[in-house]
């Protein structure tokens, strides 16, 4: 991948590309898929998340295990690890094609960075602008045709802002973002099957991203979606190696790493608000996991 000098990479059997992060620069960055570029690069994968969109057709992407034909407005979710590849560079530079890459962190999702690729997939699926990438249904979209011109604009708009860094470019570059991952979300809604992939993951996932700021426990999990514990917790731990009782600890942890890093609430106060009305076993499920207590891990945070 050509790049500046933020974009860094590692050999494995084919090259990965890792940002390199600059103090106080949003880790997002747009490329236009010029001939030179795609026949530099050849086959390779990120460890971040990107989207191909091509405001034209011509050429084919590989994508993994899949041929993807390039027609107008053809939009393609880069997911980490993927192996992507262009065929025919000439044809396909001519589809007028961007590239778009960015990091959790650029969406406030600090946590969710964390782990190691299967872990931070599972993990993105309790982030709605991430889900998108944690999954394994189709990663193609089509945008309209009355919404392309639109996002051409949008993603000149962060090409420049990274380009220049105007005044406010930190603010504005992860604001067009989102909303460019928000009409992503909205086109594969639309474009979605029912019942499509495995839903019991989604399922468990969104009822304790729902509720796990309260009393909330397996028993509840399963009553919800009308499975036995015992059958909810086999079922999870073959699909995700979690059980649902770890999944709601890891949500509410989540959430305690961020509201001890962020504000000066007391250590009992945050442990309230992520599900936890006893503060002594808020401070023992928190040490069990991360080795310290709350506050040494605040202090640390700090």
């Amino acid at each position: 991948m050509v790049g500046p000098a933020r974009i860094a990479t590692r050999r494995t059997r084919v090259p990965v590309y890792a940002f390199r992060a600059e103090p106080g620069v949003p880790q997002v960055w747009v490329m236009r898929f010029d001939e030179a570029a795609l026949t530099e690069v050849g086959a390779h994968a990120h460890e971040f998340p990107g989207i191909a969109y091509f405001e034209a057709g011509g050429g084919a992407l590989r994508l993994g295990d899949r041929r993807e034909r390039i027609g107008a407005g053809c939009g393609y979710l880069i997911r980490p690890g993927e192996v992507i590849a262009a065929e025919d560079a000439a044809a396909l530079a001519g589809a007028g094609g961007w590239g778009l890459y960015f990091t959790p962190e650029v969406l406030g999702a600090t946590d969710l960075a964390d782990g190691g690729p299967a872990d931070r997939r599972l993990r993105w699926r309790i982030h709605p602008l991430l889900r998108a990438f944690a999954d394994d249904g189709p990663s193609g979209f089509v945008v309209p045709r009355e919404d392309r011109r639109l996002w051409a604009g949008y993603l000149g708009t962060i090409e420049r802002e990274m380009h220049e860094r105007p005044a406010g470019y930190q603010y504005s570059v992860p604001a067009v973002l989102v909303l460019l991952l928000v009409a992503v979300s909205r086109l594969r809604a639309a474009a979605a099957t029912p019942g499509r992939s495995d839903s019991l993951v989604d399922a468990v996932l969104d009822v304790i991203e729902q509720r796990y700021r309260g009393p909330y426990s397996l028993v509840d999990v399963a009553g919800e979606l009308s499975f036995s514990p015992g059958h909810l917790t086999t079922e999870m731990r073959e699909r995700t190696g979690r059980t649902v009782q770890e999944w709601i600890t890891e949500r509410r942890l989540i959430d305690a790493r961020r509201l001890l890093a962020e504000t000066d609430l007391p250590v009992a106060e945050i442990g309230r608000r992520c599900g936890y009305e006893d503060p002594g076993y808020f401070a023992r499920v928190f040490r069990k996991v991360h080795g310290v207590p709350p506050r040494d891990w605040r202090a640390d945070a700090g």
